[in-house]
């Protein structure tokens, strides 16, 4: 008995000076990328002249936020949670993998994918603030703002 080869209908036909809808999302994303990337380095020309935009204005942005277009919650690696600070919460988002990474954001949780006993092996530190624990990188050298004499 011979097999037959299927082969999917053939797309349809482009209109002229249209992309397909396949191809919006990925396009938007790389429009939104180059943006960001032209505006974050005009602002990092200005921060090295001493103009800072971070909250307080005493520091660099990326103090403050991400870069554009680098955002984790972009990627659903990360979201807020308004209720960062019940411990029951806490609990259930490391039981799956979610965790506090970054001190000066506190609703801020990233998906590691990890158990809390492994976060140490893979390069990372737990750093306590107010009752809340925080995984931030363990790079020797590299003092953390605010945390690190």
């Amino acid at each position: 008995m011979a097999s037959t080869i299927q082969t999917p209908p053939p797309s349809p036909p482009m209109r002229p000076g249209r992309p397909p809808r396949s191809f919006a999302g990925p396009v938007v994303l790389i429009i939104i990328g180059v943006l960001g990337l032209l505006s974050t380095m005009g602002v990092l020309e200005l921060e090295q002249v001493g103009i800072y935009f971070s909250k307080d204005l005493s520091k660099s942005i990326l103090y403050s936020i991400a870069a554009p277009g680098t955002s984790q919650h972009i990627a659903m690696l990360a979201f807020d949670v308004n209720e960062f600070e019940d411990s029951r919460v806490r609990e259930i988002m490391s039981k799956h993998g979610w965790f506090q990474t970054v001190v000066s954001d506190l609703p801020h949780f990233t998906y590691l994918g990890l158990k809390e006993k492994d976060l140490p092996k893979n390069g990372l530190r737990s750093v306590e603030v107010n009752g809340q624990v925080f995984w931030i990188p363990n790079v020797a050298g590299n003092l953390h703002p605010g945390l690190d004499k």
